[in-house]
């Protein structure tokens, strides 16, 4: 037997139903260990002996084993029983046949297997390198933006004059959005729900052109009670809806414009709105 090489023992051999049984397992083992793992020839006769096929004797597996020749016979029979092995026993020696060897100790397949585990194992280990990467950007992100606003107060506090309030920027931004919003309720809930909506200038400059938008084309003209409060229209993100302004006239300016345009033509002209004019005949 060559000590060279090696055999595949797949892990699903633990759901054998010998599984344990040490002789059993002994002699299995050794079976699949000597088994041709290509086609030869019996040195002795010549013999061919293709893969999965080895010439043996029961009485040289006992020896090398160290288990007696009758226990080494009744497992071959078994083996063969359950379609495992075949034997061919002769005087001279017995021929094994391992049913199905190449399902064993089908190399490209199991490496296939083999290749495909660590694959996945090498996506899952690279995925899980990609998330602690992002982790620690985000971290490390989040750690400088904290910096970079402690520096921002110091730098304003070397130069604001002496006795002079510090205000953060995003105070003046709210300071700035209350002011102009038409109704003053809910202070305090606001500010906070503006200073999470106003991440930074850009989000501020389209909060308050969308404002002053909403303004001019709704609420300069809408009663009170229908405005929303303040931190209704900012929980449902108003400043981000589309603002049409009306450019339809009422009635009056339509008369108007026809009153100046008539004059234009005609001296003549009564003014139907000026109760202190004449009619003349």
């Amino acid at each position: 037997m060559s000590d060279e090489g090696f055999i595949i023992i797949q892990r699903r051999i633990e759901n054998w139903q010998w599984w344990g049984n040490i002789y059993a397992m002994a002699i299995w083992l050794y079976i699949i260990e000597n088994a041709n793992w290509k086609d030869g020839y019996w040195s002795v006769t010549g013999e061919k002996v293709e893969r999965g096929c080895f010439i043996t004797s029961k009485q040289r597996i006992a020896e090398e084993l160290n288990i007696s020749r009758n226990t080494v016979d009744r497992w071959l029979k078994q083996f063969e029983k359950c379609g495992q092995i075949t034997c061919h026993v002769t005087g001279k020696y017995t021929r094994i046949n391992v049913v199905n060897y190449g399902k064993y100790q089908a190399y490209e397949s199991v490496r296939g297997q083999v290749i495909e585990q660590e694959t996945e194992q090498e996506t899952e280990q690279e995925t899980e390198q990609e998330t602690e990467q992002e982790t620690e950007h985000n971290r490390t992100k989040k750690q400088s933006n904290k910096e970079t606003k402690e520096q921002y107060k110091k730098d304003m506090v070397k130069s604001a004059p002496a006795g002079a309030e510090i205000v953060d920027a995003v105070d003046l931004w709210f300071k700035e959005f209350w002011s102009l919003y038409p109704k003053k309720v809910g202070k305090k809930p606001a500010e906070q729900k503006f200073k999470k909506c106003c991440k930074s200038e850009k989000d501020y400059a389209q909060i308050m052109s969308a404002l002053r938008s909403q303004i001019e084309a709704k609420f300069s003209h809408t009663d009170m009670q229908y405005i929303p409060n303040p931190l209704t229209w900012l929980n449902q993100e108003r400043y981000k809806d589309e603002t049409i302004v009306s450019t339809k006239k009422n009635y009056q300016e339509r008369m108007r414009e026809l009153y100046e345009q008539n004059r234009n033509n005609e001296d003549s002209y009564v003014d139907p709105f000026d109760l202190s004019a004449k009619q003349r005949d």
